[in-house]
């Protein structure tokens, strides 16, 4: 099979064995292919507004433009590194390998390159119209998962497309999405999305996050525990 043409039965295999990488000119692709097929198999599989499947396709829509600028940069940028690099005509300095364009390459266990400028305000609907209370057990999970926080907004970053859906759905609403990193791994590229949800606040610290899935978990309430330990 062309590393080039994904497919989606092979993306799906690779996002359930919990690695999506290969080439630059396959990663890309099937992560727009994930998103995409997910968001029209979500769009049936939920009894969502005309309105609401409007706007998860609309999701899937700006996430592949994002996906298809980013694998641009990401080439542009890769190409010109290895350039450096066979030619001899590089620099290190500060934990990074610059190229004379001013293309740079992080250098450590994982390096990575920066994707620019690449982000865009996106609408994710509620799918899953639960009860507030319910809702806030799984986010609870999340804050004590790898959430962050960025002004007080839940902030998640994650190279899995699954991960991304999953969280999206339970922080639904105004999404801040950007592609952010293109990670160089010993079996090929993972591509990094970081999201922030604009339409929420981040309610506790982990710490406190944590004590409550205990305290929860005592009590017999899973829901936390799912999201805390999902991907894991």
């Amino acid at each position: 099979m062309e590393k080039n043409n994904p497919n989606i039965d092979e993306v799906n295999a690779r996002v359930e064995s919990g690695g999506l990488r290969g080439p630059v000119d396959w990663v890309f692709p099937a992560w727009e292919i994930y998103i995409e097929y997910e968001a029209r198999r979500i769009a049936e599989a939920f009894p969502l507004t005309e309105e609401e499947r409007r706007a998860l396709l609309g999701f899937g829509g700006i996430m592949k433009n994002l996906l298809q600028r980013a694998r641009e940069q990401a080439k542009a940028k890769l190409a010109s590194i290895r350039n450096a690099i066979d030619s001899n005509n590089y620099k290190l300095e500060g934990g990074r390998l610059h190229a004379p364009d001013g293309a740079w390459m992080h250098m450590g266990e994982e390096p990575y390159i920066v994707i620019e400028g690449v982000d865009a305000l996106v609408y994710f609907p509620d799918v899953m119209k639960l009860p507030r209370e319910k809702l806030e057990l799984f986010q609870l999970g999340w804050e004590v998962h790898e959430e962050e926080g960025e002004g007080g907004r839940p902030v998640y970053a994650t190279a899995d497309p699954a991960l991304f859906l999953a969280w999206a759905a339970a922080r639904f609403g105004e999404l801040h999405v950007a592609i952010t990193r293109a990670i160089l791994l010993r079996d090929g590229v993972a591509v990094e999305v970081r999201a922030v949800a604009r339409s929420w606040r981040k309610r506790w610290s982990k710490k406190k996050a944590e004590k409550l899935v205990e305290k929860y978990a005592r009590r017999g309430i899973m829901e936390p525990f799912f999201t805390m330990w999902l991907g894991e």
